[in-house]
């Protein structure tokens, strides 16, 4: 009987690949070897649908505080101070929403911090339509001062989204 040369190098490499240890690029990786999302210049929705892709992978659910901590640790900053603010105890899908509905919005961002000093409601209301910029003290006009704050915040923060809008539309 005789062998070729075919015969032997298959054989052989048969033999030499099981007798060496799998490669670690080929081996699937291991769920805690798996790096945790981070922010950067996503919104706050696309870092958390990455965020729901690793709790998956991790096979935890979002209320983990394993997970809660990587969530907050790859936050952008001002995310992370929003995040703070809202009360980084709630769940994250709370702390999400928050982020969204306050985005990039100034006015609101503005509303936030005054919240923060503990005013009543007067001297709430007077803190902040004397800190806006003369503008929006415009627009307070405009929509009408006996309004109740939140509703006046809102119509700004709406207003101020559309100038933005219109601004990177021209």
């Amino acid at each position: 009987m005789s062998r070729s040369w075919s015969d032997f190098g298959i054989r052989d490499t048969i033999n030499w690949l099981g007798s060496y240890p799998s490669s670690p690029v080929l081996e699937p990786e291991k769920a805690e070897d798996i790096t945790p999302p981070i922010q950067l210049d996503q919104s706050v929705n696309d870092y958390f649908k990455m965020i729901k892709i690793y709790a998956t992978e991790l096979g935890v659910d979002l209320d983990n505080q394993g997970l809660k901590e990587k969530f907050f640790n790859g936050l952008s900053l001002e995310n992370k101070i929003e995040a703070i603010r809202f009360g980084i105890k709630k769940p994250i899908k709370e702390i999400v929403k928050h982020i969204e509905n306050i985005g990039n919005d100034p006015v609101m961002k503005y509303f936030a911090c005054n919240k923060l000093f503990g005013y009543n409601k007067e001297q709430l209301r007077y803190q902040f339509l004397r800190g806006l910029s003369y503008d929006n003290q415009l627009e307070v006009r405009r929509c009408g001062l006996e309004l109740p704050l939140e509703e006046l915040v809102e119509r700004l923060s709406a207003i101020e989204n559309i100038r933005k809008m219109c601004s990177i539309c021209t």
